[in-house]
């Protein structure tokens, strides 16, 4: 706002649900992609249009096994943080800097709000919260998660679905600690899955940490 301009890079969607209202219509978007926008031909409502291009991560040269190393440590982290968290009486998602709608993965994960209490035990908060985050990196999937896992996969589709996976974890795994809409967008603009998973591990990390130190005060 403070530049009136846009995004270079973008999400692609689609409309999955509309509802008519008495005044306007309501939709539900379904992300599908991602979207470089490289010239804009109109401003004026009621479109914006321009020149864009299709967006895919550069992954060829990065090694699954690297990537699936950096999942396995990306779910220690989120089971720590959703123990602390559960020990501390607090939300395991981050708290939002902005105010702007609730995307599909917020309200997946910060569902775990809604189902659990503090008459749960410890673990039961931490599974639950476990659950819906792989919930959420599953609906983020798209469009492989779509495929039944109980079909006949060659070695090349499920190459695909782990690439999704972990690219799902590379967007979703920002709901696990404080971050802004510029930090996000810059992981958008990223065409590869490696350099948002270590992003994605170093917020964790701290988020990790920082609960550790405030579990410690509260015993001392």
């Amino acid at each position: 706002h403070e530049r009136k301009a846009l995004a270079a890079v973008g999400t692609l969607v689609r409309i999955s649900e509309w509802t008519r209202l008495e005044l306007g219509v309501k939709v539900k978007l379904e992300a599908i992609g991602r979207l470089h926008v490289s010239a804009v031909e109109q401003l004026s409502l009621p479109f914006i249009t321009g020149t864009i291009a299709y967006l895919n991560d550069d992954d060829e040269a990065v090694e699954i096994p690297e990537l699936l190393e950096l999942e396995r440590e990306f779910w220690k982290l989120a089971a720590k943080i959703a123990t602390h968290a559960a020990r501390l009486d607090i939300s395991p998602v981050r708290t939002k800097l902005e105010v702007t709608p609730p995307t599909l993965a917020e309200e997946v994960v910060r569902s775990i709000d809604l189902e659990t209490g503090p008459s749960q035990s410890v673990e039961e908060r931490t599974t639950a919260c476990l659950e819906n985050l792989r919930e959420a990196v599953r609906r983020a999937s798209w469009p492989c998660a779509s495929q039944s896992d109980t079909e006949a996969k060659s070695s090349s589709q499920i190459a695909q679905l782990t690439q999704s996976r972990l690219r799902a974890i590379s967007f979703v795994g920002f709901e696990l600690f404080p971050s802004d809409a510029g930090q996000r967008q810059r992981a958008l603009e990223l065409k590869s899955t490696l350099d948002r998973m270590e992003r994605i591990l170093v917020g964790c990390r701290a988020r990790a940490k920082l609960l550790e130190a405030q579990l410690a005060l509260r015993i001392a």
